[in-house]
């Protein structure tokens, strides 16, 4: 064949999908990329049910922050969080500093705008990172009260 793939040789998937394990080890290994993928689409799925409630419902929330919200409230009702999506959370945060390469590339498209606002902009970041600071150590005194009152 063209791409050097011979379909005939045993392991020929195994070579396209570029795994290099032990036939004792194959079912474990697939079993681990499913969870991760299963646990990017449970992902994907809570943010586009947030997306579609938003849509329905006209509201201006983003429907990004109701799906977060939704798993937040899913996670709550389980004692631990599933290992899929722990998995490719875990594989997301590992990879993180990649996804924020788009928003800065969209940032020099609007250089222009950014030199002309950056006080306001400036202002503006400077004030919300202090109000949630404010907020989170207020979170965290009430959260300590009510550890206190339980014991």
């Amino acid at each position: 064949m063209g791409l050097g793939i011979d379909l005939d040789y045993d392991d020929s998937v195994l070579n396209i999908l570029s795994f290099n394990y032990t036939n004792e080890s194959i079912s474990w290994a697939l079993w681990t990329k499913l969870k991760l993928i299963l646990g990017l689409i449970i992902l994907i799925a809570y943010h586009q049910t947030g997306e579609a409630l938003m849509h329905w419902t006209g509201w201006s929330i983003p429907g990004s922050v109701v799906g977060m919200l939704l798993l937040f409230v899913s996670l709550l009702l389980f004692k631990s969080p599933p290992k899929s999506i722990q998995q490719s959370s875990e594989f997301l945060l590992r990879h993180l500093a990649f996804l924020f390469v788009p928003a800065g590339v969209g940032m020099m498209m609007w250089l222009d705008l950014i030199a002309q606002e950056w006080l306001a902009m400036l202002v503006s970041m400077v004030l919300s990172t202090f109000v949630s600071l404010v907020f989170t150590a207020w979170v965290m005194q009430f959260s300590m009260r009510m550890n206190k009152s339980d014991d």
